[in-house]
């Protein structure tokens, strides 16, 4: 599973991560990773940004930043979550975390740790 908390819904640099996650997951085809996204966005933002982009998994709403506690993914204004994945083994350990402001090392370091994780040895 790809956990990832992000600050705003349709806003650059979060839309480009959703859609990099999107065409991602296309790409992917049988790797089997489950994409959620959560942010302190409202139910009627997530679908309308969901819909806009045509985004093929799961957001989640935490209007009052519970699940980003939790994971202590609050951002420092307290007001929304800051850009950091989460990306959860079957095990249920997690195998890697990207904690960056930009989106671009997001979908490059999630990329490469699904290959890692996904990646079965030959014989």
């Amino acid at each position: 599973m790809l956990l990832y908390f992000y600050p705003k819904d349709d806003t650059s640099g979060c839309t480009k991560q959703a859609c990099g996650y999107r065409d991602l997951l296309s790409e992917l085809g049988d790797a089997d990773i489950e994409v959620v996204g959560i942010s302190f966005d409202t139910a009627e933002s997530h679908r309308q940004f969901r819909s806009k982009y045509n985004l093929n998994f799961r957001l989640i709403v935490d209007t009052e930043g519970k699940i980003a506690d939790a994971y202590g993914a609050r951002a420092t204004s307290g007001t929304m979550a800051r850009r950091v994945s989460f990306l959860i083994g079957l095990d249920g350990k997690i195998a890697h975390i990207t904690d960056n402001p930009n989106a671009d090392v997001h979908l490059k370091e999630v990329k490469e740790a699904i290959a890692k994780l996904t990646n079965k040895p030959k014989g």
